[in-house]
């Protein structure tokens, strides 16, 4: 089974985790880390090597960081090397949302291919992401 881990500044990941919980109940193999400004760096990298070593079952893990470039997606592309030495099979996506996860999880229940599930979320977090207002006002437009 695919692993999750979601990894982000504050309680972004955590406040991911529980909207998860909430929407679809308890899910395996799934953990959240969030940094915070007291966080040793160094223990910040290995908490994230560990968790995903945790996660991974041997059918890979998606770690969801929450923006491009900043220190939770830095801390788990330093890592990759560590996951390729040891033929793990990690896919780093940025810009989380709950839209991504959900999805991914979805997916998680219909098959157990790394990438098929990565694609989902990708599709997921791109979806999730909409003018609500505009979408409303094309509905007005519509009805006159």
């Amino acid at each position: 089974m695919v692993g999750f881990l979601v990894i982000s500044h504050g309680n972004l990941a955590e406040g991911i985790k529980d909207s998860i919980s909430m929407i679809m109940g308890e899910q395996e193999r799934f953990e959240a880390i969030g940094l915070r400004a007291d966080t040793d760096m160094e223990h910040f990298s290995d908490e994230i090597y560990e968790a995903a070593v945790r996660l991974d079952d041997g059918d890979g893990v998606i770690l969801f960081t929450d923006m491009f470039g900043a220190s939770p997606c830095n801390f788990a592309a330093a890592n990759m090397s560590r996951f390729l030495e040891e033929s793990r099979k990690v896919k780093i996506l940025t810009g989380v949302n709950l839209p991504m996860v959900l999805e991914g999880f979805i997916r998680r229940m219909e098959c157990n291919d790394l990438e098929e599930i990565k694609d989902t979320c990708l599709d997921g977090g791109r979806d999730g992401v909409q003018d609500f207002t505009a979408h409303c006002m094309d509905l007005d437009d519509e009805e006159e």
